[in-house]
């Protein structure tokens, strides 16, 4: 600091000489002194020479006096902060003590701010995983309901023939022709959706189709709140393709050699599924 107050000192002392060189030679230019030189044009020269080592030398000392300044304000604060530590009985080393604790709490947050994001993450892939269980939990569920239906067609189809060998007085039946279903999945939906109603709940049968590829019927209220609709069981679009073609016969008198979508689509408005049984409701077009 005492350094630069010399530096500030002499440059102050050299603008001053500066100043007064520049005055001189600018008075003798304009008197045409010649005492110092021969001919009085050079004073003019030197005037100007002077007047810029003088602005020179004054943005010097302006500088200097600022680092003056700029260092007495920062040798003040540090005597200030001297002295409150000793007022306070403390010293540098303390506090660094509680900048290194400050700066274990922030590690320690950050820390802490990291598990908690990783818990999260590993939250919700469970989470996810939880999702895809269920899933798959409810595919092998609408496929066990299938085999057992199939089951039951069979048994009781069996049991039909049974019957029919007992009372062989009875005029024999002609056997119900068992269908293929040929029809694509979307072709079911386009044709189907909204006009398959639940008989028990008023919902929406949607059409599925499992991993089996099998084509399945379902309450939409009974999968999604099962407290409101008891008509869990999945009804195959196979028993659904049969039961049109019975109500086609007796409706119309005509038999179908196989189930057709398109005769379906015309001739069908809504179709209501209740208790394993099929009303169907006739497309009053199609009956004109």
């Amino acid at each position: 600091m005492e350094g630069k107050s010399g530096i500030l000192i002499i440059l102050v002392i050299l603008s001053a000489l500066l100043l007064v060189a520049a005055i001189f030679f600018g008075v003798s230019f304009g008197i045409k002194l010649t005492v110092l030189v021969a001919d009085y044009n050079v004073n003019l020269y030197l005037c100007i020479g002077c007047a810029g080592f003088f602005v020179l030398s004054a943005l010097g000392a302006i500088i200097a006096r600022n680092s003056v300044i700029s260092a007495d304000n920062t040798y003040d604060i540090l005597c200030r902060i001297d002295a409150f530590l000793k007022e306070k009985g403390m010293s540098e080393a303390d506090l660094a003590r509680k900048d290194l604790s400050k700066g274990e709490k922030i590690a320690k947050k950050e820390l802490q701010l990291r598990a908690k994001i990783q818990a999260k993450a590993l939250k919700d892939v469970a989470a996810e995983n939880k999702i895809a269980q269920i899933e798959a939990t409810k595919q092998e569920a609408i496929e066990a309901a299938i085999k057992q239906d199939n089951a039951e067609t069979q048994t009781v189809t069996e049991k039909v023939v049974a019957a029919d060998v007992v009372k062989a007085s009875e005029p024999e039946k002609p056997a119900v022709k068992e269908e293929i279903n040929t029809i694509s999945h979307e072709d079911w939906k386009a044709a189907l959706e909204g006009k398959v109603k639940c008989g028990e709940c008023g919902g929406n049968y949607s059409i599925n189709k499992t991993k089996m590829g099998k084509i399945v019927l379902s309450c939409q209220t009974a999968r999604r709140e099962p407290d409101k609709c008891s008509a869990k069981a999945f009804v195959p679009i196979e028993t659904f393709m049969q039961e049109f073609n019975s109500y086609y016969k007796e409706f119309y008198g005509n038999v179908l050699d196989k189930f057709d979508l398109e005769v379906m689509k015309k001739t069908i408005s809504s179709v209501e599924i209740k208790n394993g049984k099929f009303y169907f409701k006739a497309n009053s077009d199609a009956v004109e």
